[in-house]
């Protein structure tokens, strides 16, 4: 029997966000499922320093963990437009430990906020997020409302691979840019919605990985 891990992208101990998680698992039938809880796999704040000192053991019990999984329910809690910091600081960890961090699983994404676009930007920035472990074209973000605007972070992993654009991105230069191609670079390109395409606003390239 196939067996899911469902979570919030909270540490809250009242998140809405990881009762949506709870609910969601809690409809599937003919599937096992575990609650993941992320205050139980707490990591210091990322950076190249603190790598250095090798990585957190929560993280790479963590990492093991998610390869025994055949997919994923994850309901993302929206700050300030993004990720909540715990969350983010947990994928930022798994990815150094293991780029495919889902291990290229079926995954189930949603999001539960009080605002006014019900968690809409940061389920935007979860679909814009690409860290490239083959070659890819970046398609449409989802959920997409005129006037959001979002990153799109292309982190080459230890090869470079290539990446295409869908049409609903539209650039400055009427022509879609070439990504950098070298291994551990990054580049950065932000879009504004115009309620039919994604205009380019802004970007950064070739930036080391930090």
């Amino acid at each position: 029997m196939k067996k899911i891990l469902a979570f919030a992208g909270s540490i809250s101990s009242t998140s809405i966000n990881k009762q949506l998680a709870v609910y969601a698992a809690g409809l599937l039938d003919k599937v096992e499922y575990d609650i993941l809880n992320m205050n139980e796999y707490p990591a210091p704040l990322f950076s190249i320093d603190e790598e250095k000192n090798g990585f957190p053991e929560n993280m790479l019990r963590l990492s093991e963990r998610l390869k025994t999984y055949d997919g994923f329910i994850i309901s993302l809690a929206e700050h300030n437009g993004s990720y909540a910091a715990a969350y983010k600081n947990t994928i930022d960890w798994l990815s150094r430990i293991e780029l495919k961090v889902f291990n290229k699983k079926p995954m189930l994404l949603m999001s539960a906020s009080p605002g006014g676009r019900g968690g809409a930007s940061v389920l935007a920035a979860a679909n814009a997020y690409y860290v490239t472990v083959e070659n890819t074209t970046i398609s449409a973000p989802s959920n997409a409302v005129e006037g959001a605007i979002i990153s799109i972070e292309i982190a080459q992993g230890g090869t470079a691979r290539t990446v295409a654009w869908n049409t609903v991105f539209e650039f400055a230069a009427s022509t879609a840019p070439t990504v950098t191609a070298t291994a551990s670079k990054t580049d950065i390109f932000a879009f504004r919605y115009n309620g039919s395409v994604w205009q380019e606003i802004g970007r950064s390239q070739n930036m080391a990985q930090t």
